[in-house]
C-alpha cells in the first residue's frame, strides 16, 4: 500500500512539473517586430517536424496578427501545407484553437492570419521542415494582416538595445557641416563588418543652427532588423558679449550728465545676440557724486541669452571747457574834462569767477581801442582772462567819451555871404552854399543841417546874422556856422547931390584958374 502511495505522488509531482513548465510565461512585449522567440520552439516527441512553444508570450488582445513563413521554413510540408491545420492556445480558454494555413504560390510563402482574445498565446502545434529550417530561419509572427507583411526579420533579445544615444556639441563660432558630423558616426556588424547608414531625421541641417538643441537620427540595417542612432547636437555660444568705446569719455563739467547717458556712449556686440546700451547694468559708479574735474570710473556688467558675461570697467574724464565768468557793465562813461582811465581803473570795474579756478596773472585789457583818448567818442576794449585749466574768456566793453563843454564855434572868415534885402536866401541856398565850400577845400560833408537861423527872419533888414549848422564827414559830427550880412542897394540922394556939386564946382573953378596963369607965364 505504501508502495503503491508513493507511485500515485510520483506521478502527480510529473504532471504539475509537465504542467508548470508549458505555461512558462514571458511577461513583456518584444522590442522588435517579431512576437515569435524560436528558442522557445520544440518538437512534439512522436511527430517529427511538428513544433509547439514551451513558453507563453505576450500579444496584444485586439488586433490581428499574422504568422508567416518562408517555404523553406516549411519545405516537407509545403505541397500539403492547406491541409494541415496548427493549434494555438489562449490561457484562458480551455482547448486548441485549430488555424489554417494559407498558401501564397506567388511569393512562395505561407501563413496564418487570426485575432486573439487574451493576452497570451502558447502554439501546440506548427509545421515546420526540422532539416531545412536554418538560417536565416524566415519565420515571423506579426501584429498587422499580411498586407502588412514587409519581410522577415528575427526575435529581437528584450535585452538588445534598438536606439543608441549621442551628443555632439559644437561652437556657434566654428558651426560643423552635416558631412562632418556624420563621418563622425559608424554602423558596423555584430562581426564587425561597416554598414552603411542613412539619416532618417535631421532639425540641424536645414535651421539657422542658432545656439540650442538639434536632434539627428540615423539608421542601419542588419539582418532585417534597424536600429537607430538618435544624436542630440548642442550648439553651444562659448563667446562673451564685447564692449567698446569710439573715443574716450569726456564730459564737460558744466554740462554733466547722468549715469546712465554715459552707457549709451557704449558699443556692445555679441556674435549671437543683437544687444545694445540698454542692456548694460551698471555694477560700479564713482562718477555720478563727483564735483569737481577729474578721471572717475563705471563697471557695466552685460549677459547674453547664452549666459556669457561681461563686466568692464571704463574711465569717464570730467573737464573744465568754460572760461571764467567776467561780470561787470559792458559801456563805460566819462566826460572829455574827466582823468582818462588806466587799465587798471577799468578791470576795477570788474568782477571774475570761476568754478575750477581763476589765473589771476591772465587778467588783462587784450585789446585797447581806447588808449586813454580825451577826445569825444566811443572806443572799444576787450577784457580777457584764463582759469586754471586754460580756459580763455573775453568781454567786449565800451568806452563812452562824452563831450559835455557845450558847443564851441570855429568861424572861418570865409564862410560868409553878402546879400541884400531884396536877395534873400533860403535854407536850402545856405545849406548848398556850405557843401560847395567846403568841397572846394577838399571836403566831402554829409547830412547837412541847420540847428539855428538868425537870418531867416530879418532876411529884408540890411545887417549881419549867424545861422548855426552842423555836418558829418566820416562819421563824425562837426558844427560851424555861417555869417550872412545883409547890405543896403545903392540908391539917388538930394543930400549927396547937393554936397557934391558945389564941390564939383570947386573943382572946376580951381582948374580954369590954374591953367590961366600958367598961360600967362
Amino acid at each position: 500500500m505504501k508502495k503503491i502511495f508513493i507511485f500515485i505522488t510520483m506521478i502527480c509531482l510529473s504532471l504539475i512539473l509537465l504542467h508548470g513548465e508549458s505555461y512558462a510565461t514571458v511577461e513583456t512585449l518584444p522590442i522588435g517586430k517579431n512576437y515569435l522567440d524560436v528558442s522557445t520552439l520544440f518538437e512534439v516527441g512522436n511527430e517529427p517536424n511538428v513544433y509547439q512553444s514551451n513558453t507563453e508570450f505576450k500579444i496584444n488582445n485586439g488586433p490581428t496578427y499574422t504568422l508567416v513563413m518562408s517555404r523553406q521554413a516549411v519545405s516537407v510540408w509545403y505541397d500539403e501545407i492547406q491541409t494541415l491545420e496548427a493549434e494555438i492556445t489562449y490561457v484562458n480558454a480551455a482547448n486548441p484553437m485549430p488555424l489554417a494555413y494559407q498558401k501564397d504560390e506567388v511569393n512562395e510563402r505561407v501563413y496564418i492570419e487570426f485575432t486573439p482574445n487574451d493576452d497570451y498565446l502558447l502554439i501546440e502545434i506548427l509545421h515546420l521542415d526540422a532539416s531545412n529550417f536554418v538560417a536565416p530561419y524566415e519565420i515571423i509572427l506579426y501584429e498587422g494582416t499580411y498586407q502588412d507583411f514587409a519581410g522577415f526579420e528575427p526575435f529581437i533579445d528584450p535585452n538588445d538595445v534598438l536606439k543608441y544615444y549621442g551628443q555632439i556639441k559644437i561652437n556657434y563660432d566654428n558651426l560643423l557641416t552635416t558631412e562632418t558630423i556624420s563621418s563622425y558616426i559608424t554602423a558596423q556588424s555584430p562581426s564587425g563588418l561597416n554598414l552603411s547608414k542613412q539619416l532618417s531625421y535631421d532639425t540641424y541641417s536645414q535651421s539657422d543652427r542658432l545656439p540650442g538643441n538639434y536632434e539627428m537620427i540615423y539608421e542601419a540595417t542588419f539582418n532585417n532588423i534597424t536600429k537607430q542612432y538618435i544624436l542630440s547636437v548642442l550648439v553651444e555660444d562659448l563667446t562673451a558679449p564685447v564692449l567698446s568705446l569710439s573715443e574716450p569719455i569726456r564730459i564737460p563739467l558744466s554740462d554733466k550728465v547722468d549715469v546712465n547717458t554715459l552707457t549709451s556712449y557704449i558699443s556692445v556686440t555679441d556674435n549671437v545676440d543683437v544687444l545694445s546700451h540698454e542692456h548694460l547694468a551698471i555694477t560700479y559708479d564713482t562718477y555720478t557724486s563727483a564735483t569737481t574735474v577729474g578721471i572717475y570710473q563705471i563697471t557695466v556688467d552685460v549677459t547674453d541669452s547664452s549666459l556669457n558675461h561681461t563686466s568692464q570697467t571704463f574711465d569717464v574724464e570730467l573737464y573744465d571747457n568754460q572760461g571764467p565768468i567776467i561780470r561787470g557793465s559792458s559801456q563805460i562813461y566819462l566826460y572829455v574834462g574827466d582823468t582818462p582811465l588806466t587799465h587798471e581803473q577799468i578791470l576795477g570795474y570788474y568782477v571774475i569767477t570761476d568754478d575750477v579756478g581763476v589765473n589771476l596773472s591772465s587778467i588783462r585789457i587784450s585789446h585797447d581801442g581806447y588808449l586813454l583818448n580825451t577826445e569825444p567818442g566811443i572806443y572799444m576794449m576787450t577784457v580777457s582772462a584764463k582759469d586754471t585749466s586754460g580756459n580763455t574768456s573775453t568781454k567786449d566793453i565800451y568806452i563812452h567819451v562824452i563831450d559835455n563843454r557845450g558847443p564851441e564855434f570855429n568861424v572861418n572868415d570865409s564862410y560868409i555871404i553878402t546879400t541884400t534885402p531884396t536877395q534873400i536866401k533860403s535854407a536850402e541856398d545856405i545849406i548848398t552854399w556850405l557843401s560847395q565850400t567846403l568841397e572846394s577845400e577838399g571836403v566831402t560833408a554829409t547830412n547837412i543841417s541847420i540847428d539855428h537861423n538868425e537870418y531867416e527872419h530879418r532876411a529884408s533888414k540890411s545887417g549881419a546874422y549867424y545861422v548855426y549848422m552842423n555836418y558829418q564827414v566820416d562819421d563824425q559830427t562837426y558844427q560851424t556856422r555861417v555869417l550872412i550880412d545883409v547890405v543896403d542897394e545903392p540908391g539917388f540922394n538930394m543930400l549927396y547931390l547937393l554936397g557934391i556939386i558945389p564941390i564939383c564946382g570947386l573943382i572946376v573953378l580951381s582948374s580954369y584958374i590954374y591953367r590961366k596963369r600958367k598961360l600967362k607965364i
